[in-house]
């Protein structure tokens, strides 16, 4: 699929933009992670937010969290590929959701952010397949949180390869 639609986005109809086409496929949302008032307009995983990529996430693992998505053609890059800033914000929402499922019981709750973030981009990564993000919580030394986060093709292929260092903030909210 070409992304040719792209550039006369603005002129097609309200109803063929609804956000919810393109929402990534039914699964259960970590219901037990802190949830804020503020994370409904969030871009990455908003219900709210209609311009968003509305990610849902699923824990299948002590401080591992995943969600897939598959992109609609109006976040493409060149030709065929997802734009490389919507994987880094696919990769950038797991690794929070993999904290909050990896902090001790007595840091629940806590804001975090990110502080440094590095990607490599190994193979594009395909419009019009499923895209499954795995983000795992690998340390918390002091208020600095460390993650990684793989974005995956259907098969299993590693396509993008994120670490981060996240900061622990001072206050709950």
């Amino acid at each position: 699929m070409w992304c040719a639609g792209w550039p006369t986005f603005a002129r097609t109809s309200a109803a063929r933009r609804k956000p919810v086409a393109h929402r990534a496929a039914a699964l259960p949302q970590v219901a037990d992670l802190p949830r804020y008032e503020s994370d409904a307009w969030c871009f990455g995983c908003g219900e709210a937010n209609g311009q968003g990529l509305r990610l849902a996430f699923r824990r299948t693992g002590p401080g591992v969290v995943e969600c897939t998505y598959q992109a609609p053609e109006h976040l493409c890059g060149a030709k065929t590929v997802v734009h490389g800033g919507i994987q880094a914000t696919i990769l950038d929402e797991v690794m929070g959701k993999a904290i909050q499922a990896g902090l001790p019981p007595e840091l629940a709750g806590r804001r975090t952010v990110t502080a440094d973030f590095s990607l490599r981009y190994r193979q594009p990564a395909p419009m019009g397949e499923p895209l499954t993000a795995r983000a795992e919580f690998v340390r918390l030394d002091g208020a600095n949180i460390f993650v990684k986060a793989t974005l995956l093709d259907r098969e299993g292929n590693e396509l993008t390869i994120a670490e981060a260092r996240w900061k622990l903030l001072a206050t709950m909210r």
